[in-house]
């Protein structure tokens, strides 16, 4: 499932994205857990997380700002992806900065196992991303 509420069905199906056979796919598990729903959820673990942010970026300055970042970002992680942006893994922790394909802005979020590690990764986003006047950003 994504953050926009997106549930990509793969299992043993068509890729594709179908909210409908996701919930049945829950009620599935539901139902040969032998457990109830909040059960199945208090197993699951938990992490520190940031809303996603979709700051103003000038069309005309966001894609050079993009190559900007990843190429700062790189040496900064432990691995990434840098597909249409950066997905930088950190200690316990990743992050995701990519410009908008259709809007002026710039998508930010990250996430981490502990508070601690949120905290590191947010300072490393904050700080870099306050070399330009341009966003106006604060988590």
């Amino acid at each position: 499932g994504e953050m926009s509420c997106h549930y990509w069905v793969t299992d043993n199906w068509y890729y594709f994205d179908d909210a409908l056979h996701a919930l049945a796919k829950v009620l599935e598990i539901i139902s040969s857990s032998g457990k109830n729903f909040s059960e199945i959820m208090a197993e699951l673990p938990k992490y520190e997380a940031t809303p996603e942010y979709r700051i103003n970026c000038p069309d005309d300055k966001k894609f050079e700002l993009n190559k900007e970042l990843v190429e700062y970002f790189k040496s900064k992680c432990d691995r990434f992806i840098d597909i249409d942006g950066i997905r930088g893994y950190v200690g316990d922790g990743w992050f995701l900065l990519r410009p908008s394909n259709t809007q002026p802005v710039f998508v930010i979020r990250a996430e981490a196992k502990t508070k601690d590690g949120l905290e590191k990764i947010k300072k490393l986003i904050k700080d870099k991303l306050n070399e330009y006047p341009y966003l106006k950003f604060d988590w």
